[in-house]
Parts: structure tokens; C-alpha cells; sequence
């Protein structure tokens, strides 16, 4: 007599699937309804196994979340890769900056899951290594046809990932827009240039937000009192004055639409 499907698949976990069928469970109710909706009892339904069955393999909520997370940080590490090895040598830096913006738009529950932005991601050395690898991406990046040092090298590809990484909360959080068009690679790459001697980035591809009563909470301006300079010198979201210009660079592509366009190659 053959075995139902039910029963095939309880067998199936019992030989070794379990723990990545739970991940995988945990990830699709995180992306669904959210971190705070995320239970062992529930992930356990969904795998169709007993209560009990995912403590044999996690202590707890945190312990699972974490796993969830390294799985993250395996995928990115992948995507940067591919993106590094697949662009032609010019644009390398901006394709591989592009599949990590990309990736955060795409898995924004996963994403912040693996950066603990929720607060119940736990730590374990199997994660910690897991997220190495994408700076050891990274470094390879900055290293490739440049000469550089392995100091100068690490140095750089933090420096990569923590704008990267910047951009992509500040999309997250609603505070910039990663869309068409085609990215700036200025933008993705710029955190190279900044030294002690050169000014950082002005903030020039971000817009302040709108305050309901700037008009109110601003004091009277004496015109005698306030010299050119003041009155006209730019704040830091400001940015230079691009009257009259294509504001066309001013937000990412990041999307997977059929438009062609640089980097249509890095999808």
C-alpha cells in the first residue's frame, strides 16, 4: 500500500530536510505577515510536522530567526558574485552596487531580518560567517585590477557596504526612492573618494522631507540682517543648484522592468 503524500513528506523531513524546510517556512510567513507573526507552532503547521518538532532543531524563535538570516546573507553574498563576475570590467562596481540595492528592495522582510533591525535576530558563528562572506565580496571587488593592498582593500569594501547599505534603509524607511532611471554610478561608487581631505557626499540624490509647519515653526528673517552668502548657501540635503537641469540620475534603478537601459545586463 502506498504512502500518502502527507506521510512521504514527514518521512522526508525525518531523514535530514527539516531544518531547511522550516527556514524556508519561517521566510515566507516573514515576508507574508511580518517578524511579529513569526511562531515555531506556526511554522511547524506549515511544514506539517508536530509542535514539538522544530525545538529539535531550534531552541527558540530567536535561534530560527537567525537561521533565516544566514540564509539572507548566503543569497546576497551569491547575487554580489554573479553581479562582480558577469559585468564588463568598467562597470563592475556599479552592477555589483546595483544587485545589493536590488536585493533589499526585492526581500525587504528578509533583508531586515539579517541586520537584526528588528531586534530578535540572534547571533551565532555560522551567521557571523555567512555575513563575512559579502564582505569578502566585497574585498575582492575593491582588490580586482587595482593594485590595492589587503588593508586598503578591507578598507574600501566597508566603506562600499556601509553606503550601500544606508541606501537601502533609507528606502526602506521610506526616506528615498530606488526606481527608474538608470542608477548613478557616481552614487554607488563614491564612498571611494571620500579622505579626510575630500567633503562627503552632500546628500545631493536626496530630497528633505516636507515638514507640516516649516512655514510656522520658521522665525521672521530681517532681510537687512542676513548677508548673500548666508541667504543663499545651500544646506546639507540641498546639494548644488540644478535649475534647469535632468534631474534624470536623481533615484535608482533597481527594478526588474523590460526598459533597457546601462545596466540592463546586471538583472
Amino acid at each position: 500500500m502506498s504512502s500518502s503524500p502527507k506521510s512521504r513528506k514527514r518521512g522526508r523531513y525525518h531523514h535530514g530536510d527539516l531544518p531547511r524546510a522550516l527556514v524556508d517556512a519561517a521566510l515566507d510567513l516573514v515576508q507574508e505577515q511580518g517578524v511579529a507573526a513569526l511562531t515555531l507552532r506556526e511554522v511547524a503547521r506549515r511544514v506539517e510536522v508536530t509542535h514539538a518538532a522544530p525545538y529539535r532543531h531550534f531552541k527558540d524563535k530567536s535561534a530560527l530567526l537567525a537561521a533565516v538570516a544566514e540564509e539572507g546573507f548566503k543569497r546576497l553574498s551569491t547575487r554580489l558574485g554573479d553581479a562582480r563576475r558577469e559585468a564588463s570590467t568598467s562597470e563592475t562596481l556599479a552592477a555589483t552596487g546595483v544587485a545589493y540595492l536590488r536585493f533589499a528592495v526585492q526581500h525587504p522582510a528578509h533583508y531586515r531580518v539579517m541586520f537584526g533591525t528588528e531586534s530578535e535576530t540572534g547571533r551565532s558563528a555560522t551567521l557571523e560567517a555567512a555575513a563575512t562572506d559579502v564582505i569578502v565580496e566585497l574585498r575582492a571587488l575593491c582588490a580586482e585590477g587595482s593594485g590595492r593592498d589587503d588593508t586598503e582593500a578591507s578598507e574600501e569594501a566597508t566603506a562600499l557596504w556601509a553606503q550601500w547599505h544606508g541606501l537601502a534603509l533609507l528606502h526602506l524607511g521610506g526616506w528615498l526612492e530606488l526606481q527608474p532611471p538608470a542608477p548613478s554610478p557616481k552614487l554607488l561608487t563614491e564612498a571611494l573618494d571620500a579622505t579626510p581631505s575630500t567633503p562627503p557626499p552632500t546628500g545631493r540624490e536626496l530630497t528633505a522631507p516636507p515638514s507640516k509647519n516649516a512655514e510656522q515653526a520658521s522665525p521672521a528673517t530681517d532681510p537687512a540682517s542676513s548677508s548673500p552668502t548666508e541667504s543663499s548657501a545651500p544646506t546639507p540635503l540641498d546639494g548644488p543648484d540644478h535649475s534647469g537641469s535632468d534631474h534624470s540620475d536623481s533615484t535608482l534603478d533597481v527594478s526588474n522592468s523590460d526598459e533597457t537601459g546601462p545596466h540592463e545586463n546586471f538583472r
